[in-house]
């Protein structure tokens, strides 16, 4: 069994595509990035039986709430209270931290971060946090809020600070950073870390492995991201599969 922990299904370039890519891997967690896209993202876990959703604002956009004077955490709240599959909503997310250069405002970002930790504290479920040149502040605002379960999504930390994070009990989704020849810190990472904490993840249609000729990067490339787990571990294939797989279902509380 495979599971894609961190996919965006719902983008407008896989509109004619889907239902074939449902069926690239077992199960998926599809994650919202704009306040938007989520009833798109709710649609899909309803139509879909393999895809499970995180529902949440990427620090990318944060700036959209302000200007149309959205109150996150009581929006947020209300999305889940209002939908009828609440057991196809595993997490909150994509959530999280961007300092790169002409991103929006550091507090702008930190405001809606925090607020959306709130709402996972509140429902508790885990988290899904994008995390670029942000680990400190996203480690401390994650601690302040007392959330020790989720998912650092496209993990490029040191081992050093990815260690941080494992050790407070979050997983690191491994993608296809992985299969290019300079991701030296990520190598280092997959060698260190314990096995139940790796999980896999595309994040289709962007982060395309190397070499890929593709227009967009989609679900059946997550075999390149395993089979350098496989090479870099020394372990089976099927290992790596099976594992990841068990780590999802225990960090989305998926029973059945």
């Amino acid at each position: 069994m495979i599971f894609d922990t961190h996919i965006h299904l719902a983008h407008p370039c896989f509109n004619q595509l889907r239902d074939h890519l449902v069926r690239q891997v077992d199960f998926f967690l599809e994650c919202a990035t704009t306040y938007q896209s989520i009833k798109d993202v709710l649609f899909l876990s309803s139509k879909y039986e393999q895809v499970f959703s995180a529902i949440g604002i990427h620090p990318c956009f944060c700036q959209q709430l302000e200007q149309d004077n959205i109150e996150i955490d009581e929006w947020l709240y209300q999305q889940y209270l209002q939908y009828d599959m609440k057991d196809k909503i595993r997490a909150i997310g994509e959530i999280g931290l961007d300092y790169r250069k002409g991103q929006y405002s550091h507090k702008l970002q930190l405001e809606c971060f925090s607020k959306q930790l709130q709402v996972a504290k509140q429902l508790d479920f885990p988290v899904s946090i994008h995390c670029i040149y942000a680990a400190e502040d996203v480690y401390q605002q994650v601690k302040l809020c007392g959330i020790n379960n989720g998912i650092l999504h496209g993990c490029s930390l040191s081992w050093e600070m990815a260690k941080k994070f494992v050790d407070y009990g979050f997983y690191l989704g491994i993608g296809s950073t992985l299969t290019y020849p300079n991701a030296r810190k990520i190598v280092e990472v997959v060698k260190n870390a314990p096995l139940d904490r790796l999980l896999l993840e595309t994040d289709s249609p962007f982060m395309l492995p190397y070499q890929l000729q593709d227009v967009y990067n989609t679900p059946k490339n997550i075999y390149l991201v395993a089979n350098r787990i496989s090479t870099i571990r020394n372990i089976s294939l099927e290992n790596v599969y099976q594992t990841t797989y068990q780590n999802a279902r225990s960090l989305l509380r998926i029973n059945n």
